[in-house]
Order: structure tokens, then sequence, then C-alpha cells
């Protein structure tokens, strides 16, 4: 298996090796809705907090995350087709 443990799911490719944790991105996307919602008449702001938090939650596959733990972009575009047959 090509990526890390599961504490480090990414939610976007890596670049320059930079992380970006996916847990932390959806947290960031649930409470930014709920930040925009309670500007609006909408009575509920769980709702968008949780809808932004799942948002990506695909990205849990291991499909992605093999892509994602893959510096380069050839060798992320590469594996793309024996991951596909993988999973």
């Amino acid at each position: 298996m090509l990526f890390a443990p599961t504490r480090e799911f990414l939610a976007h490719p890596t670049k320059n090796k930079e992380k970006h944790p996916l847990i932390d991105h959806l947290v960031h996307v649930g409470n930014t809705s709920k930040e925009l919602f309670c500007k609006s008449k909408f009575d509920s702001y769980d709702l968008p907090f949780y809808a932004g938090l799942l948002h990506d939650i695909g990205k849990i596959n291991p499909f992605y995350q093999e892509i994602f733990h893959l510096a380069e972009e050839k060798e992320r575009e590469e594996a793309k087709n024996t991951l596909l047959k993988k999973y």
C-alpha cells in the first residue's frame, strides 16, 4: 500500500511536500459553511456544518489517498490506471 496510516488522510495531492490533512479541510469547510449560514435567516446551523464536514468524505477512498500521497503529477497520472484496476 502506498499511502500513509489513516491519521494522514489527505484532502488534495501532495505538492512541494506540503500535506493538506483531510480532517483539517473538512472541519474548515464545515465551520465556514456554518458562519455563512449564521448571516442568513436559516434557523439551523448544524445542517450547513455537517454538509461542509462531509462534502469530501469520499476522499477516504484508498484510490484517492494513494494518488494524493504521490508528490509528482507524472507519478499520479501513471498510478491511476493501476489503481483503477486495483479498486
